[in-house]
């Protein structure tokens, strides 16, 4: 599987759907294909059912067909409209971020997608009207097959309820896309108050509905059902980080940005598994 490959063919995806302070909203289930066009670029159709229960809600309009070319320029996805205008970069195999809007829907946003397993795929992102988040989304998906269904995140939502102890991957990769090295990595959780690594630790204070962070960061984080999500300081460097905890496929992806002075140093991509 390549960089370029690994997201093609027919997922079906179940995406959680999260207001801004972190409370649960309803389901969008969704299928998702890319095609391979002849001249190289590609099709992404999504077919999009929302949930009764986000009646009302802005995702609630997330409804029907949406459909946006593709295009590969290196490690650049550009999306090129109708429905989607932005890009996307690929962060080594199975790891992709992107920017951009949603015209016809509205909104503008920001997505990420990570395969911890060729049939696997945990995505999601956040909607929003320019600043203002309208919703966190966590997402979850698989190949189509015949005697697959739609797949679902439940059980667990912090990952020291399954393990104290998670060993995985971790790549780094900087800001031009080159990747720095890629280790393997142990997880220690101390329960409710966080995790560390050996280069990294985070250690939670709960105020309030969010979480003032410490360790190796400066900061606030706020949960939201399987998603922990941060932002601090840590010297010269701003980081932005998120967890994301799939118990049922028994995976634990991370995602953290690094940036200096407004410019992005370094991005890591974790892949984890119960030790």
């Amino acid at each position: 599987m390549t960089a370029q490959s690994a997201f093609l063919g027919a997922w079906l995806v179940s995406e959680y759907v999260y207001n801004s302070d972190g409370a649960f909203a309803g389901i969008v289930r969704q299928r998702r294909e890319l095609r391979r066009r002849q001249d190289g670029d590609l099709d992404v159709l999504q077919h999009c059912v929302p949930g009764l229960e986000l009646a009302g809600h802005p995702m609630g309009d997330f409804r029907g067909d949406r459909v946006f070319a593709l295009r590969v320029d290196g490690r650049v996805r550009r999306y090129l409209g109708p429905d989607v205008i932005g890009a996307g970069l690929v962060w080594g195999e199975g790891a992709l971020t992107g920017r951009g809007v949603w015209p016809r829907f509205g909104h503008n946003f920001s997505s990420f997608a990570v395969l911890p397993t060729p049939d696997r795929q945990i995505t999601g992102g956040q909607f929003f009207n320019a600043g203002e988040r309208v919703a966190n989304i966590i997402g979850i998906a698989a190949p189509e097959t015949a005697d697959v269904l739609y797949p679902t995140l439940e059980g667990p939502s912090w990952p020291a309820e399954i393990a104290s102890r998670w060993r995985g991957l971790r790549r780094r990769v900087d800001g031009s896309g080159q990747v720095l090295d890629e280790t393997r990595i142990e997880r220690v959780y101390t329960d409710l108050a966080g995790y560390r690594e050996p280069e990294f630790e985070v250690t939670l204070a709960p105020r309030g509905a969010r979480f003032g962070v410490s360790g190796t960061l400066t900061g606030i984080a706020k949960r939201a059902g399987w998603m922990l999500e941060g932002t601090g300081v840590s010297g010269p460097d701003m980081v932005e980080f998120f967890d994301v905890l799939d118990p049922l496929g028994g995976n634990l992806i991370s995602i953290r940005r690094w940036t200096r002075d407004e410019a992005l140093r370094q991005i890591e991509i974790i892949r984890l598994k119960p030790a």
